[in-house]
C-alpha cells in the first residue's frame, strides 16, 4: 500500500510547525555564549569595518545581523530570531529540492529529518551564520535543478546569487559549485549554455576575490582555526561528523563544556546512527540504476568539501575540520537518507521507522534545551552590577570570556565594536593594540590568559601596586574554559595572597563568582 499523495500537504504542514516550535522554544533562556557574543560584536562595527578583518571571509551574516540589531535591538530572542527563520525556511526548502530530484515523498522524508535534527535544531537557536549557510546552500540546489527545465536566465541568477551569498556566509559554501558543474558536464543538454557561463562567471568573480582577500588574510585566519582546537581530521571525526548529522554528535556549541551527550544515551544514540547509515546506503543504492547523476550530485554535496577541509588540514597542519564548519553539507545526506526510507513499500511499516526515531531524539532533547554548565552572563553580570564599588577589580579567567561578560556587564557599543576573535582576539582591541585590561569606569577589568594564569595576575598585581587598600577582587571563573591544572594554579596563587577564595562565593550555571580581600 503506498502513501495517500492527497495527505502530504497535512503532513508537511505539521512538519513545519514542528520545526518551528522546537527552533522556538527556549530560546531566550540561556545566555549569549562566546560565539554569539562575537558575532554581537562585529555586528555593532561600522559595515566598512567588517571587511578590514578576516571576519571578512564570511561577512554577509554580519552586515544582515548589524542591520537588524539597529531596527530591532539586542536581545537573546531578538538576536536569534534569525536563525530560527532561515531554519525553519530551510526545513521548506529541502522539502521542495527532494521532490525537484526525486519524488513527494522523498522531500517529506527529507523535510522530517531536517525538522527533528538536533544538530540542526541548535544552530538555528545560536545567533551565527550557520542556519543562514544551511538556507542559502539549500537554495542554490533547488535554484539549480529548476534552471534545467527552465533556461530563463532568471533562475540563472538566482542559482548565481544564492552560492555567492553562500560563499559570503562561509567561505566553504562556495564549494556548492563542484556539484553543480559535474552535473551540468553530464547533463548538458539541459542548460543554456550563454547562461550557464554567465552564472558561473558571477560566481567566478567573487571566488576570486575571496580567495584574494583570504591570501591577505591568511594570519587572521590561521589564528582563527588554532583557537577552535577541533583537532585533525582522521576517520574518527569523520564518524563524529555523520554522528552530529544523525543524533547531535558528542559536544556542540558553547565551545569547551556545553551540549555533553549523557553518556547513559550511547545506546540510544548508537541505534539512531545504524539508522541512518543503513538508509543511506540503501539509498546510495536505490538511486544507482535510474537516478546516478543526481545521486552524484548529492555525493559530491556531501564529500567535496568536507575532502577539501582534509586535503587543506594537512597541508597547513592546521585543523579546519568542525562539524559546524560542514552543516551545509547535511541536507545531501538527509536527501539520500530520504531516498533511502522511501525505497520501502507499506505507510505503516514508514510511520512506525519516523515515529520510532522522533521518540528516539527526543530523549536527547533535554541535553540541550536543560543544559546543566551553560554559561550564566546575564545572571553574573546582574549580581556584579549591584555589587561592586568604585575601585573594585574584575578579573576574568580565563580573558576569553570577556565579550560575554560585557555584552551583559556594559553593553557599551564602542567597546563591544573594538572586541575581537581568535587566538589573540579575545579581549579589547585599542589602536591596533590587544590588551588583557581595561577600565569601565574606576574598576579595573583583568583578563587572566588561560595558560599562563599565574604571570596573569602577577602582572595584574604590578598594575595595581598603588591601589591595593580597601580593594575587592572579583574572580569570575569559567572553569571549562580554564581547564583543571590552570584552575589550580591560580587557587594556589590567590590562597597566598588573599584572604581565601571562599571569602564570598556566588554559583551560576557554568561559572563561579569569587569575593576576595587582599591579606594585610
Amino acid at each position: 500500500m503506498g502513501i495517500d499523495l492527497k495527505k502530504l500537504p497535512l503532513f508537511f504542514l505539521l512538519i513545519l510547525v514542528a520545526a518551528f516550535i522546537l527552533r522556538m522554544y527556549q530560546l531566550g533562556q540561556q545566555s549569549f555564549w562566546y560565539d554569539e557574543a562575537c558575532s554581537l560584536a562585529f555586528a555593532a562595527r561600522s559595515p566598512w569595518s567588517i571587511f578590514s578583518d578576516h571576519y571578512f571571509l564570511r561577512p554577509f551574516y554580519f552586515l544582515f545581523l548589524n542591520l537588524w540589531s539597529h531596527i530591532f535591538g539586542i536581545s537573546e530572542i531578538i538576536s536569534r530570531l534569525p536563525s530560527v527563520v532561515f531554519g525553519v525556511g530551510s526545513v521548506y526548502l529541502i522539502k521542495k529540492l527532494g521532490e525537484e530530484m526525486f519524488d513527494r515523498r522523498v522531500g517529506l522524508a527529507a523535510a522530517f529529518f531536517l525538522a527533528f535534527s538536533y544538530f540542526h535544531i541548535v544552530w538555528s537557536q545560536q545567533a551565527r551564520n550557520y542556519s543562514l549557510l544551511v538556507f542559502l546552500c539549500l537554495a542554490a540546489g533547488l535554484f539549480f535543478f529548476r534552471l534545467t527545465r527552465k533556461s530563463s536566465l532568471k533562475y540563472y541568477l538566482f542559482y548565481a546569487g544564492a552560492v555567492v551569498l553562500s560563499l559570503l556566509t562561509s567561505l566553504v559554501g562556495g564549494l556548492m559549485i563542484v556539484p553543480a558543474i559535474v552535473y551540468a558536464y553530464f547533463q548538458r543538454h539541459s542548460f543554456h549554455k550563454k547562461n550557464w557561463f554567465i552564472a558561473h562567471g558571477i560566481i567566478g568573480a567573487a571566488l576570486c576575490l575571496m580567495l584574494v582577500f583570504s591570501l591577505i588574510m591568511s594570519g587572521s585566519i590561521k589564528e582563527d582555526i588554532q583557537a577552535s582546537n577541533s583537532g585533525m581530521p582522521v576517520l574518527s571525526r569523520i564518524i563524529d561528523l555523520l554522528g552530529s548529522f544523525s543524533y547531535g554528535g558528542g559536544k556542540i556549541a558553547q565551545g569547551a563544556t556545553a551540549n555533553r551527550m549523557d553518556e547513559s544515551l550511547h545506546s540510544i544514540h548508537f541505534i539512531v546512527f545504524v539508522f541512518f547509515l543503513v538508509f543511506y546506503w540503501i539509498g546510495i543504492m536505490g538511486s544507482l540504476r535510474f537516478q546516478k547523476q543526481r545521486l552524484v550530485y548529492l555525493l559530491l554535496w556531501q564529500w567535496s568539501p568536507v575532502l577539501v577541509l582534509v586535503i587543506a588540514s594537512f597541508i597547513s597542519g592546521i585543523s579546519w575540520f568542525n562539524p559546524k564548519y560542514l552543516i551545509f553539507t547535511m541536507p545531501a545526506f538527509y536527501l539520500i537518507v530520504a531516498r533511502g526510507v522511501c525505497c520501502i513499500q507499506g505507510k505503516g511499516f514508514m510511520a512506525f521507522l519516523l515515529g520510532g526515531l522522533v521518540c528516539l531524539n527526543a530523549v536527547s532533547f533535554k541535553e540541550y534545551y536543560y543544559p546543566y554548565d551553560h554559561s550564566s552572563w546575564r545572571e553574573l553580570a546582574a549580581v556584579l552590577k549591584t555589587e561592586v564599588h568604585s575601585q573594585d577589580v574584575i578579573i576574568l579567567a580565563p580573558q576569553e570570556q570577556l565579550v560575554s561578560f560585557w555584552l551583559y556587564y556594559d553593553k557599551d557599543q564602542q567597546f563591544l565594536s573594538r572586541m575581537g576573535n581568535g587566538v589573540n582576539g579575545k579581549f579589547i582591541h585599542v589602536k591596533g593594540v590587544w590588551n588583557n585590561y581595561f577600565y569601565k569606569e574606576r574598576n579595573l577589568v583583568w583578563g587572566v590568559h588561560k595558560d599562563h594564569v599565574v604571570l596573569s595576575l602577577e602582572q595584574m598585581e604590578m598594575f595595581q601596586k598603588d591601589k591595593t587598600d580597601g580593594v575587592v577582587y572579583w574572580l569570575i571563573v569559567s572553569s571549562g574554559w580554564l581547564g583543571s591544572a590552570q584552575y589550580d594554579a591560580m587557587t594556589r596563587y590567590l590562597n597566598e595572597r588573599f584572604d581565601g577564595v571562599m571569602e564570598r562565593e556566588y554559583l551560576f550555571d557554568g561559572i563561579q563568582l569569587f569575593r576576595l580581600m587582599r591579606k594585610e
